[in-house]
């Protein structure tokens, strides 16, 4: 069963109603919507980023040389480097139907919807903290989307290495024939998948202290592992993918004024020196010299 898939007309629209939205609810001007009104305004940005991803995608797929050059760059890279091989990762599920359908699923689906919920969680629970995640997520999305205009064929594009798309073989692929899918077919480097797992990782470990965050943790763990296991990415996409994450996130601490950027400075435990008692408030009573006879 194919994948939904959505396009970034779709996209597109959804963000100018949410921006409809804002525009509608300050000709209302009452404070009591004020907080779907900031709503609107910013959830329209995340989502007109996500759509502006899409289209350049698109465009994206006119560029295809030097693609398979690349990749095998970056796989000669990893072998340097010493890192597991991408291809053993795959063959320790591909003999497991159920199993590769699932990451299939977990690839496909969780992607956005986890980053979604992530974001509401954001707003609803952790406000302060919301535009600094908006602007981290932002800016890390474009600048990956901008580095991917340098076409990078994924492992499963590289058969001759032994890789198979798992998704095209379980009818599960986001990519759709001949491009006409969610996403750019050769936009391996960097990976927003992992890029934004990172994120809601990070951001959970540092705002919350529910022991449930580390749920949170697991999913970027397992996402890093999906990537791989499905030969959608090398494991350079990934690592490269959490560094423009980082520095995106030490720009954004940078840039933002107070209150937003800092509350997480505002969490770091604080110590005081003792108090030291100079006892200047004591009184001392001297003894009495004798007089001289």
């Amino acid at each position: 069963m194919p994948m939904v898939q959505a396009s970034w007309q779709l996209s597109a629209s959804v963000a100018l109603l949410l921006f409809a939205g804002y525009f509608a609810l300050r000709l209302v001007g009452h404070p009591r919507v004020s907080v779907l009104q900031a709503f609107c305004l910013q959830f329209g940005v995340v989502v007109a980023v996500f759509a502006v991803y899409q289209h350049t995608a698109h465009i994206a797929y006119n560029h295809t040389d030097g693609a398979q050059e690349r990749a095998t760059q970056i796989w000669d890279v990893e072998r340097r480097l010493h890192l597991p091989s991408e291809l053993t990762i795959q063959h320790w599920v591909l003999p497991y139907p159920n199993l590769v359908r699932g990451l299939n699923a977990y690839y496909a689906g969780l992607h956005l919807t986890s980053m979604t919920a992530f974001l509401v969680w954001m707003w609803w629970r952790h406000r302060a903290y919301y535009v600094l995640a908006c602007v981290t997520v932002a800016g890390t999305t474009l600048t990956c989307v901008t580095l991917q205009h340098i076409p990078v064929a994924p492992p499963r594009l590289m058969p001759t290495l032994g890789f198979v798309d798992t998704g095209l073989a379980y009818g599960q692929s986001v990519y759709g024939p001949n491009g006409t899918g969610i996403a750019d077919q050769l936009a391996a480097m960097p990976s927003i998948h992992v890029a934004w797992a990172g994120i809601i990782a990070a951001f959970a470990v540092a705002v919350s202290a529910s022991r449930w965050r580390w749920l949170l943790v697991v999913h970027f763990a397992m996402t890093f592992l999906v990537v791989v296991a499905t030969a959608n990415h090398w494991w350079l996409d990934g690592v490269v993918g959490l560094v423009i994450a980082a520095v995106v996130f030490a720009l954004a601490r940078l840039a933002l004024p107070s209150p937003f950027a800092a509350p997480l400075a505002a969490r770091l435990p604080t110590t005081h020196p003792p108090e030291v008692d100079l006892g200047l408030d004591v009184q001392v009573d001297r003894p009495e010299t004798a007089s001289s006879p």
